[in-house]
């Protein structure tokens, strides 16, 4: 089943480049108005700025394998993701196909096909998972 076609995955990468411009012009702008709060409101900021990779690693990891009708070794879902933004961005990038696929195996979307492979959940069912996850975690305090 192929969730992600050509014209979704060009759709995300102007996406993703234009979440990048935004990104650093908001990262000097936030710096420079945490540098007059203080020291703690520059580290929860930076904070929020790590756990927001965190989200694009599992999103890259999930979009690729999501593509991939046979599923991915990890090697091969490195390769594809590096060779991707490099392509996209002129860069060399090291993505860290590990933590990608762990936070995938955590939320319950991966599934190990053959020894080395790997597919997701299909696109409908893992956001009904989600929103079932995201449901259960916060409870209201009674007053």
């Amino acid at each position: 089943m192929k969730v992600v076609n050509d014209k979704g995955v060009a759709q995300a990468d102007v996406v993703v480049q234009l979440a990048g411009t935004r990104y650093m012009a908001d990262l000097a702008q936030q710096l420079y108005f945490c540098n007059l709060d203080n020291n703690f409101g520059t580290l929860v900021h930076l904070s929020d700025l790590a756990h927001d990779e965190e989200a694009k690693e599992a999103s890259l990891a999930y979009a690729f394998l999501a593509n991939s009708a046979e599923g991915l070794t990890k090697e091969q879902l490195d390769e594809q993701v590096e060779a991707h933004l490099a392509k996209l961005y002129q860069v060399d990038v090291d993505y860290e196909v590990e933590d990608g696929v762990a936070k995938l195996q955590r939320a319950g979307l991966l599934q190990k096909v053959e020894a080395d492979r790997y597919q997701v959940t299909g696109l409908t069912k893992a956001i009904a998972m989600l929103d079932e996850e995201w449901d259960d975690m916060f409870h209201p305090v009674p007053n």
